[in-house]
């Protein structure tokens, strides 16, 4: 089977779609009922849901997923083509690609990314796609900037004809500085840690359709207050997902 090079390349205007729809998202992600906190915390619940949105949507782990989805999906497509089979079981490619909005943009962004995946067989039939992905992004609008790092690891399964769907088992660490600027808000680093088991991405459209992962996400402001939170987010498909902090409030988030 002739070799594709550099498949995940081929999502890259899905990833800048995502990252533009990103931008438009992150500054107040809706809530989904008032927060009834009896003091005030360090960071607000909304606060957190910025990052966790920020995490999630702007060229996170959705863009992420839906990238490594086309590469899965690609590689399923030119074996079922291809007259002989077997020759990629292992097979292992890696590559980086950076893009950004324009600088007088309202909405800037910019995403910096390196993967690498590894192909694994079982009786010569697909077993997984391995993914390793690392990632540097920023996002800035006239009220806040957001900078981040993160890494991550994807197992996909469900790669048999008989499943409609590929099975994702995540991990995702992420990083985050947010600073407000124009006082309305907390300025703060966060670490935030997602993890998730068998998220399922339709074949077809190859987007998320359903889900749960769990969310820790900890942090000190700039005035030196700590917090930390956790939480769950639930995937409901047609790009969307609803984040629900522990004995709190739930946010929607939208990519």
């Amino acid at each position: 089977m002739k070799r594709m090079s550099n498949p995940l390349l081929r999502s890259k205007a899905a990833l800048l779609f995502m990252c533009v729809a990103a931008g438009m998202s992150v500054v107040m992600p809706s809530c989904k009922k008032d927060d009834k906190e009896s003091s005030q915390p360090a960071v607000s619940q909304a606060e957190v849901a910025t990052v966790v949105n920020s995490a999630v949507t702007n060229g996170g782990v959705a863009a992420q997923t839906s990238a490594a989805a086309t590469t899965a999906s690609l590689y399923l497509g030119a074996r079922k083509s291809a007259k002989t089979t077997g020759d990629d079981c292992g097979y292992t490619d890696e590559d980086s690609f950076q893009f950004s909005s324009d600088a007088n943009a309202s909405t800037t962004f910019s995403i910096d990314y390196t993967y690498k995946f590894v192909i694994t067989c079982a009786a010569d039939q697909y077993q997984s796609f391995n993914f390793t992905f690392a990632a540097k992004t920023s996002l800035g609008t006239s009220k806040i900037s957001v900078a981040d790092t993160s890494a991550a690891t994807f197992a996909i399964t469900g790669l048999d004809d008989a499943s409609k769907n590929l099975v994702f088992n995540q991990a995702f660490d992420n990083k985050a500085s947010l600073i407000s600027k124009d006082g309305s808000g907390n300025s703060f680093y966060s670490t935030l840690k997602y993890s998730a088991t068998d998220v399922t991405v339709s074949k077809t459209t190859l987007q998320i359709i359903s889900g749960t992962a769990a969310v820790k996400i900890t942090g000190i402001t700039t005035t030196g207050k700590s917090f930390s939170y956790e939480g769950t987010i639930v995937y409901k498909g047609s790009n969307k997902a609803v984040f629900t902090i522990t004995g709190g409030s739930s946010f929607d988030l939208q990519w």
